[in-house]
């Protein structure tokens, strides 16, 4: 088992062998011709070592239905969604072997099926494992493959198996023979026909079921594969065979049309767009599926292969490769996992070289044209570049078309290329000792402006240069920027304080932050279709005509340092600054027009698109140009790149959220059965999807339904925080969105907060009856109280008025009394027919009934009850009458028991009644009036209604 156990690397060994033998034998004679040169193979190169965290060395790899890159290692089975590695661990149930997998697939439902070093296979869906060894010999599963209605086939060290039911049955030869070690390749092709490789022996069978034929022996087979139609392709040490049934194959040696030696290289894999890759010698190398078809029927058709440099370690292990969904191409090797991806941003390089910080522009017929620090002048056309004048500077120069031609003015001098091509420009008038360094030109009123470093602004009128704008009020420093806009013939001329000038016609005017001109340092202007565009060093503005107006974002873009710009005819505007070139789409750039204030959304392509360097903030400063063929060029400081915005590369595919991990007060929670601990609020959900193109872009949405009244933008965060959540279910929902604005569908769980028995509705319901039970008693304590105090209170008055009754009886009325009796006794002493003592006796008379009503007045003033009869009595006889002054019916009635009242509570109770009968009476109009009066042990009550208005 041990040997058996090494010979994946033991092959990979006899492969370098292998390839440096050939890489020392000469070519034959009759193939001593010179390959064409390969071009370079402009892929972005992202590699991952243990140090982030990759399972080194990865054996297989496959794509899983949800996105995911699934690997198997000699550490186990990793999956990697574009940021992270991360090894399988089962949701419980039984676990993986502490052993490597050899063999790994993805079957229709998304499972995932492994076969192991020690033998065996397991199954691995949602998180649980399922294992397949009855029947299986413990030898290694180095091949898996699946048959088209979902067979299942292993090959192993000890033969062919097929999975029927749960249990592995053994597959044998059609002559009955057992088939030896199978360690060379299995696949099923898109017609069901099932190929394997034994020894030097090639089979074939159906994978449905049925004999297995043997097709070819006694060669030595490097591998067995599948391209993008479904088709089976075998390749040996010097033939490669195409498996439809026709017996095809590439003649032995190569042609010498060949830019590949294929007996120098081995064929690794094909992915989805076509193409073939095989590594050899020469690094890895791309071709197209069809030309190798085509040349198994024309040996002279050639084969281009494009060309990504590898060194001899990656070539001899680089053995594995997948292209996944998104069009990535994924090759390990023994130290690293690498990614191949497409550019949006293609680097132009001149024998191999970047063309660093070159200068640009455009002719009237739309080609480019740049000046090179390291190459002079040059221009691209019909897809090469042609040389126009060799030169080595310090400085680029600077580039202007002009209707003569285009005009280079490097530090060597200017020339113009006219159509009697390249001429000399008369020479600058500098001081003595000073250095040409040209800042920008620009070309107005027939004559060439050209601003110089440290010298100022220069005129080239006919053939003589002039110092100076000769215009007075612009400011002595170099302009930094200029442009005269072909609409109006205004000469825009920007500064690094100063903000920016414009003449026209002799009028000179200045536009500084007052007027909206807010970018810092002017870098470049550029045309709009409906204004002009303005970039500078602290932002972006357009110019209605009026006033300028700053470029906001929302997308937080900084828009710093743009020093190039462009409007394509189909309304885009494509900047170039520091933070890498920003396209704003036509409607967002029709949004802004109509409101200056609006913030446009910007789309940024930076380094993960392949741009390499930061734009010029100095010399050149046009760092943007469009050609003829609508592409866009942007120089950096380290190349020159372009891309064809109709034509850009996008990922179509639409990320799927997975959840990961949900954890509640520390503790993880089981996912099958999403149930937080008892009494538990806090909430952490761990998510994310798998966006292997460009991981760092996705954007997520996030909602715990039940808690969240909309969706909350995480951004690129993968994790959701939730405190203080109430008892109950709840839904986490999320989906997330790729790097081209593309939405994947909505991943959700459902999981419950349980409620402690505090937080039971039952023991809410208690409380709050014991709430209620708590005020209901507190309320009749209060009214206890209360009732306390006024009884105290009426009793203190009562005893007062008693106090006072007999103050009064025992003196006012004694007084009176005495009073009387003396005008009595005087009144007797005078004549019987005296007026006097009729005067005297009327007053006595008076007095004495006078007396006698206060007698009855303090009486009531002692404590002494009244009966409610006598009350009811009263306030009869006040209502009749009442009810007689104004001919309205009256009736009273007495309901209860007849107690008694205290002469405080009667005399309330009377003033009360005599108030509502009088207001009754006198502004009702009523034809009738009812009283009712009555009294329980609880209390008593008074009540005075009519039938008026």
């Amino acid at each position: 088992m041990k040997l058996r156990c090494r010979c994946i690397w033991l092959s990979i060994s006899r492969l370098l062998t292998t390839l440096l033998c050939w890489a020392l034998v000469p070519a034959a004679p009759g193939q001593a011709q010179a390959a064409p040169a390969m071009e370079p193979l402009q892929l972005l190169r992202t590699a991952y070592t243990p140090r982030e965290g990759a399972p080194m060395p990865v054996i297989r790899m496959a794509q899983g239905r949800e996105g995911l890159l699934w690997m198997s290692s000699a550490q186990g089975l990793f999956s990697f969604d574009g940021l992270r590695f991360e090894r399988f661990v089962p949701n419980g149930g039984p676990q993986l072997p502490a052993d490597m997998p050899l063999s790994l697939l993805v079957d229709a439902d998304g499972a995932l099926w492994l076969g192991f070093r020690f033998g065996g296979v397991y199954r691995v869906r949602e998180g649980r494992v399922t294992a397949y060894t009855e029947g299986l010999p413990a030898r290694s599963v180095g091949q898996l493959a699946l048959g088209p209605r979902g067979e299942l086939w292993a090959g192993t060290t000890a033969g062919l198996y097929r999975l029927q039911g749960q249990r592995w049955q053994p597959v044998v030869a059609a002559n009955g023979a057992a088939l030896p070690s199978l360690e060379g390749g299995m696949v099923v092709d898109s017609q069901g026909s099932l190929w394997l490789l034994s020894r030097e022996r090639l089979y074939r069978g159906d994978a449905r079921g049925g004999p297995l034929v043997l097709q070819q022996e006694g060669r030595s087979s490097t591998g067995l594969l599948l391209d993008a139609q479904g088709r089976a392709w075998w390749s040996d040490k010097d033939r490669l065979w195409l498996l439809d049934g026709s017996g095809r194959s590439m003649p032995q040696g190569r042609p010498a049309s060949w830019p590949v030696a294929l007996e120098r290289a081995q064929i690794v894999g094909m992915d989805r767009q076509g193409h073939a890759w095989a590594a050899g010698p020469q690094g890895l190398l791309r071709m197209r599926s069809e030309d190798l078809l085509r040349h198994l029927d024309d040996p002279q058709h050639p084969v281009p292969a494009q060309r990504l440099p590898l060194n001899a370690e990656e070539v001899s292990v680089g053995v594995s490769l997948l292209d996944d969904r998104e069009g990535n191409v994924w090759l390990s090797t023994y130290h690293r996992l690498e990614k191949l991806q497409a550019r949006r941003l293609q680097p132009l390089e001149r024998q191999g070289r970047a063309l660093a910080d070159v200068a640009l522009a455009t002719d009237g017929q739309g080609r480019l044209w740049l000046s090179s620090m390291t190459d002079g002048l040059l221009r691209w056309e019909d897809g090469q570049l042609r040389q126009y004048r060799p030169h080595v500077s310090p400085e680029s120069g600077s580039l202007l078309d002009t209707p003569e031609g285009m005009v280079w003015l490097s530090s060597a001098g200017g020339w113009r290329h006219g159509p009697n091509g390249l001429q000399a420009l008369p020479p600058l008038p500098l001081p003595p000792g000073a250095l040409l360094k040209p800042q920008a030109l620009a070309r107005h009123d027939g004559e060439l402006w050209a601003s110089l470093v440290a010298q100022g602004l220069y005129r080239l009128h006919g053939e003589q240069w002039r110092a100076g704008a000769g215009v007075e009020g612009l400011p002595e420093e170099p302009a930094l920027s200029l442009f005269e806009d072909p609409r109006d013939a205004t000469l825009w001329l920007g500064y690094v304080e100063h903000g920016a000038w414009s003449l026209q016609q002799g009028r000179l005017r200045h536009w500084s932050a007052e007027q909206g001109l807010d970018v810092g340092r002017v870098l470049v202007f550029a045309p709009g279709a409906r204004g002009l565009w303005v970039g500078g060093s602290e932002g972006v503005a357009w110019f209605d005509g009026q006033r300028f107006h700053r470029l906001g974002s929302l997308s937080g873009e900084a828009l710093r340092g743009v020093s190039g710009l462009v409007e394509t005819p189909e309304g885009e505007l494509w900047l170039h600054g520091a933070s890498g070139v920003i396209r704003v789409s036509a409607a967002e750039v029709g949004r802004l027009r109509a409101d200056p204030r609006h913030a446009p959304v910007l789309e940024v392509f930076n380094a993960d698109d392949g741009l390499v360097g930061r734009a010029s903030a100095l010399r050149p400063l046009r760092t943007a140009a469009r050609t003829a063929d609508g592409r866009l060029w942007f120089s950096t400081e380290l190349g020159l790149f372009w891309l064809d915005p109709n034509h850009l590369v996008r990922n179509p595919q639409a990320p799927q959220t997975l959840i990961r991990a949900l954890h509640s007060e520390g503790r993880a929670l089981d996912l099958s059965h999403p149930q937080a601990q008892t009494g538990a609020s806090a909430l952490q959900v761990d998510y994310t999807a798998a966006g292997l193109t460009q991981p760092g872009r996705l954007k997520f949405w996030f909602r715990l339904v039940g808690q969240d009244r909309g969706w909350q933008a995480a951004g690129t965060r993968r994790q959701a925080f939730y405190t203080n959540l109430a008892p109950g279910p709840y839904r986490f929902e999320v989906f997330a969105e790729n790097e081209d604005g593309v939405r994947g569908p909505v991943a959700q769980l459902k999981l419950l907060m349980p409620a402690a028995w505090w937080q039971t509705p039952a023991f809410r319901l208690a409380l709050v009856l014991l709430v209620l039970a708590l005020l209901w008693g507190l309320y009749r304590l209060r009214l206890r109280y209360m009732s306390r105090l006024l009884r105290l209170g009426l009793e203190a008055r009562m005893l007062e008025r008693g106090r006072i009754a007999r103050d009064l009886h025992d003196h006012l009325l004694q007084g009176v009394q005495a009073l009387v009796l003396r005008l009595h006794v005087i009144a007797c002493d005078l004549h019987p027919e005296d007026k006097t003592r009729h005067r005297l006796e009327g007053l006595v008379n008076e007095a004495e009934t006078l007396a006698g009503q206060t007698r009855d007045h303090v009486s009531g003033l002692r404590l002494q009850s009244t009966d409610l009869g006598q009350l009811f009595n009263a306030l009869q006889v006040l209502g009749q009458g009442l009810a007689t002054s104004i001919a309205v019916q009256f009736q009273a009635q007495l309901q209860g028991h007849r107690g008694e009242l205290s002469p405080t509570a009667a005399d309330e109770v009377y003033g009360v009644a005599r108030e509502a009968l009088s207001n009754a009476f006198r502004h009702a109009r009523p034809q009738c009036v009812w009283l009712t009066l009555g009294q329980e042990e609880t209390g008593g009550w008074l009540s005075v209604r009519d039938d008026g208005v």
